[in-house]
Order: C-alpha cells, then structure tokens, then sequence
C-alpha cells in the first residue's frame, strides 16, 4: 500500500514541477519579446529615426523588415536575459559586458512585436496619443511583472 501511494505521490509531484518548468517558460518567452522590442525602440530613439507615435514608430519597423530573414538587436541587457529559460529561442551573450546584441529570426522578431502590440492595445489610449516613450514604460512595467512572477 505504501509503495503504491509513493508512486501515485511521485507523479503528482512530476507533474507539478513539470507544469511549473511551462509556466515559467512562457513567462520568460514574455519577457525576453518585451526586451526584444524595448531595445529595438530604445535603439531608433538613440538614433533619433524613431517615431514620437508608437503606430508609427510600428509601421516604421515593419517596413524595414522588408526582405530581411533576421534582425540585428542591440543593447539586450545580458543580466535579465540569462535569468530567462526555456526560450524558443535561445541566444548566446557574451561572458562580458552589460548589454550584447544577437541576430533575431524575422518570425521571432514578428512575435516579439505582436505580443507589444497587444499589450498596447490593453493601454485603452487613442492612436493619436499612444506616444512611443509611453509604450516603453509600459513594456518595462509588465516586464517587471513578470521576473518577480518568475523569481517566485
């Protein structure tokens, strides 16, 4: 009986620690996509070719993605992102410095800014003053969110 119980309390305990391995995945897929796009945004305000407007800053981007397979990122803070696991993709950082840039499959680059949008589109704020700087910090908000989720 005893051996029995063991093992039914052996896959319950499995299966939580597995469900928990997902959860923390799909947490961590979230946070590197709002890094991803806070950095590209970052970049093109440094720059100054980025647009005040979000939606135009979005249509900015996607323009340029024309005929690219992938997308350069810069300015990815190294110590937030290897607290991230299970990615769907995995990038590689260098043992130094801050910050490091990678090369961004396109489609991985198209999930990153969907899943901003829709995080836009919860702010409830008309297009016309939906400003650029306004969506950063939000994106940096729910990322904030999520590493204390993660760290949990």
């Amino acid at each position: 009986m005893q051996a029995i119980a063991r093992h039914e309390f052996e896959t319950i305990y499995i299966a939580n620690r597995i469900e928990k391995k997902n959860r923390d995945a799909a947490a961590s897929q979230e946070a590197f996509n709002y890094l991803v796009v806070n950095a590209e945004l970052q970049t093109a305000i440094n720059l100054d070719y980025g647009k005040e407007n979000f939606g135009d800053e979005i249509k900015r981007v996607e323009q340029s993605l024309a005929d690219q397979e992938q997308r350069f990122i810069p300015n990815l803070p190294v110590n937030q992102t290897k607290k991230l696991v299970g990615l769907l993709y995995e990038p590689v950082f260098p043992e130094v410095g801050e910050n490091a840039s990678i090369r961004l499959p396109i489609p991985m680059f198209l999930g990153a800014l969907s899943q901003a949008q829709r995080t836009v589109n919860k702010m409830h704020v008309k297009k016309s003053e939906l400003f650029t700087d306004k969506v950063m910090a939000r994106l940096m908000n729910e990322l904030k969110k999520i590493f204390t989720e993660i760290q949990s």
